[in-house]
């Protein structure tokens, strides 16, 4: 079975961290077993793990090393992360089935943007977005992987995150019209599929289309991946190039799957993710999301 996740694994911080009330050795160890639980989960189901592993509230590279070091990733699996200047302390990482993916290049997308509180102007940050160039059964693939500025109070950071995907929209834009390559783009967008910057982020000039979402149609079945005051929210998304659509095309799609089986579900409200925190109320679940899956023909 060929395919790819994305996982926002909320606050998956080492044990020192100054971010996340406390914590310690015992409750990070807990929710490093936690996360490789679930993937454990998916290769029952699917009898493979993911070949390409998006994750997201990494606090550093100590966290993902140790998460692979777990036994289900049976030494596999290499990663790629960056140390972003995120003021929460969280990064993104993708992680990689070593027999099956090939890096060619990686690098981290950074923002910065100018504020204005009065006469204060300073500089604000947010997560890098990660861009690795890949090599999958022989066929070249842009990845981006992001986790764009959280929705606050009025929508604060709206501006923030158009700002991120209108720059990334030019790269991508660029690889599919100009060069004619695959892109994959993934990551916790902040917004459901059906908002209006996510609809024209698939679109050059509003006109030709670039990007396929099929977490659009995951949405309007009220499939959720995470949720806020019990609203369900479809945040986690995969959307690739249309070059996953082609008949002849190595990596070809199948379907896409929001994770969410009964053992990482709230015994109390089955259709709610289990989560670490609630506030800061410390709950020893595995996380406030559940991952998104893309799945490819068994054609290689």
């Amino acid at each position: 079975m060929n395919y790819i996740s994305f996982y926002n694994t909320e606050n998956f911080f080492p044990p020192d961290t100054p971010f996340l009330p406390f914590w310690d050795e015992k409750k990070y160890l807990r929710k490093r077993e936690n996360i490789a639980y679930v993937f454990g989960l998916m290769k029952q189901w699917y009898g493979a793990l993911p070949m390409l592993i998006g994750l997201a509230e990494v606090g550093n590279k100590k966290v993902v090393k140790e998460l692979l070091d777990c036994p289900i990733f049976e030494g596999n699996y290499g990663y790629i992360h960056y140390e972003s200047p995120d003021e929460r302390g969280i990064d993104v990482a993708l992680a990689y089935d070593k027999n099956r993916v090939k890096v060619l290049a990686s690098g981290p997308i950074r923002f910065e943007f100018e504020m204005n509180e009065g006469a204060d102007v300073y500089i604000d940050t947010t997560r890098d977005v990660l861009y690795a160039k890949l090599e999958i059964f022989g066929t070249k693939i842009h990845y981006f992987l992001v986790h764009l500025p959280s929705k606050r109070e009025k929508d604060v950071n709206l501006e923030k995150r158009n700002s991120i995907l209108s720059e990334i929209k030019e790269h991508i834009v660029s690889l599919i019209m100009d060069r004619g390559e695959a892109v994959i783009i993934n990551g916790d967008f902040n917004e459901n599929p059906n908002e209006v910057n996510i609809q024209e982020f698939r679109f050059y000039e509003g006109l030709v289309q670039v990007l396929e979402n099929p977490f659009l149609r995951l949405y309007y079945e009220r499939c959720f991946s995470t949720y806020h005051q019990k609203e369900g929210l479809l945040f986690d998304q995969i959307m690739c190039s249309q070059h996953f659509y082609k008949p002849d095309f190595p990596l070809h799609y199948h379907r896409a799957e929001v994770f969410r089986p009964g053992e990482i579900t709230r015994k109390d409200a089955p259709n709610l993710p289990s989560r670490t925190y609630a506030g800061t109320r410390y709950l020893g679940g595995y996380s406030d999301h559940f991952p998104a899956l893309l799945f490819f023909d068994e054609r290689l």
